[in-house]
């Protein structure tokens, strides 16, 4: 071989051992970057059962409790929140006859039946 020949073969190597060493850099960039896409995807995962389990529970529990309440008669209900010290004295009842005063609601059929229900717990209470 001549010097030509011997520069040429010496260029294909080192191009070809350079070649070889980018690859093997590229296969470990690429593995790197698939193990860090399944780690990604397992958190995302992880996440989104987390929030449909939160979600879930949220509704499970607010179901519940209305249902809980939905199960109770109208005077087990107040009963209840008379417990709490809730309760509906004389002046409150007559703070909300005012508030739902069918005059203030356009002789609505709702405005009237909560006035008939205040009335008659006002007389009840007096």
């Amino acid at each position: 071989m001549n010097r030509e020949q011997e520069s040429s073969q010496g260029y294909r190597d080192g191009f070809a051992a350079g070649k070889r060493e980018l690859d093997a850099v590229f296969r470990q960039e690429m593995a790197k970057l698939a193990a860090e896409r399944r780690d990604l995807e397992m958190r995302a995962e992880a996440e989104r059962k987390a929030a449909y389990n939160d979600g879930y529970a949220v509704g499970l529990a607010e179901g519940e409790r209305a249902a809980g309440s939905r199960g109770k008669s109208k005077d087990e209900q107040v009963e209840a929140g008379e417990s709490r010290g809730l309760s509906l004295d004389a002046p409150r009842a007559r703070q909300l006859l005012q508030l739902c005063h069918p005059d203030k609601h356009g002789g609505s059929r709702a405005a009237t039946e909560a006035a008939q229900w205040l009335n008659a717990v006002l007389s009840e209470i007096r």
